[in-house]
């Protein structure tokens, strides 16, 4: 499976797109082949709702622990989010 790292403390507003753009400058799963299913956000079951989380798939390992180190605690909009690997 592609590797991945989980966001925590996303608003609830946040897009699949807009954590693509977080993530802009890092290789993401499937990028070169335009794969929107590098994103995908957690809801919850009896809603649909957004959790304020969501997993982030990448090709490499490598990419994904670089990704960690530069953005962990960074803002999307106005919340700071957690990343783990």
């Amino acid at each position: 499976w592609a590797p991945r790292i989980r966001l925590r403390g996303l608003p609830f507003s946040a897009t699949e797109d807009e954590i693509r753009q977080f993530f802009d400058g890092f290789k993401l799963a499937g990028a070169e082949i335009s794969c929107l299913q590098n994103v995908e956000i957690i809801r919850r079951p009896t809603d649909g709702l957004p959790t304020g989380h969501a997993f982030v798939y990448f090709d490499e390992w490598e990419e994904a622990c670089r990704a960690r180190e530069q953005r962990q605690r960074a803002y999307l909009g106005n919340r700071w989010i957690e990343i783990y690997v």
